[in-house]
């Protein structure tokens, strides 16, 4: 739901990044901001993970060892690694060892102080790079529009349950008569369908989403990326529950949280 790549785009990427290793692909997608890497990098790892792990049961392509593999990496000194690539430390295993034991092999890293070089410059292709690629959380803001949920649905099921009618729903609560018959009007039909209790959970999951970003207004909803994205997963259920999956309410928090991390980071 997240993903600021498609799977597709991953496992291209994999295929013509071999030899470059997960991570440093990772700190490609995801460039730092401010200096700083994203705290989300080892959710991303993860998520990367398990769409190679399914590509390869479906395919039986191997991308996670081409990927990580070394036969794309040149060998160099530790003189011309550092220079290549800046680092400070060189990688696990080709260290300089300290103390009486230290043996030709290990005063040089590695036998006459060699070190593989992976590949450095990653390949986009024909893949729009992460310096031009709008905010996965941004997308949203020109794709979905959102359902109008600012209104107390559980008073207007409580007032017709005790036998008002809709008129005096309108005039009690100050609602526009229209609003109210069509919001009534679904709620009976989803009362027939045994959905209504759950279709209200929802309802008031997203009220706590709005009220925790503050907004005040159905136009400051509307301009809210984070909200935006709430909808594009939610609304399709809220409008026809009887025919749409409810979204997990412990993931739709979950998913509420990462996208407030993300514009966070964004």
């Amino acid at each position: 739901m997240l993903a600021k790549y498609t799977e597709e785009e991953i496992i291209q990427l994999v295929r013509q990044n071999p030899g470059y290793g997960l991570l440093r692909m990772i700190s490609e997608l995801y460039p730092k901001k401010d200096g700083r890497q994203s705290d989300n990098r080892s959710r991303v790892a993860q998520d990367i993970l398990i769409i190679l792990q399914d590509h390869e049961e479906q395919t039986g392509e191997e991308l996670y060892d081409l990927i990580q593999s070394n036969e794309f990496s040149t060998v160099v000194t530790e003189a011309k690694y550092r220079e290549i690539t800046g680092v400070k430390y060189l990688p696990p295993g080709y260290g300089r060892a300290t103390g009486r034991r230290r043996t030709k092999v290990s005063a040089g890293g590695s036998p006459q102080g060699l070190i593989p070089l992976p590949p450095q410059e990653f390949n986009w292709g024909e893949i729009e790079p992460a310096e031009s690629r709008p905010s996965h959380i941004e997308r949203f803001k020109s794709k979905y529009t959102t359902l109008n949920l600012r209104f107390p649905f559980s008073k207007f099921w409580e007032m017709w349950m005790d036998g008002y009618s809709r008129g005096e729903i309108s005039r009690e609560l100050e609602i526009p008569y229209q609003t109210v018959q069509k919001w009534v009007n679904r709620m009976i039909i989803f009362d027939e369908q045994e959905t209504l209790d759950e279709w209200l959970e929802v309802v008031g999951l997203v009220t706590w989403f709005n009220e925790d970003r503050g907004l005040s207004s159905i136009e400051e909803e509307r301009d809210d990326s984070v909200m935006l994205f709430i909808h594009s997963i939610v609304d399709d259920y809220l409008v026809s529950p009887g025919d749409e999956e409810r979204p997990d309410l412990k993931e739709l928090t979950t998913a509420y949280r990462f996208a407030c991390e993300a514009m966070e980071e964004d």
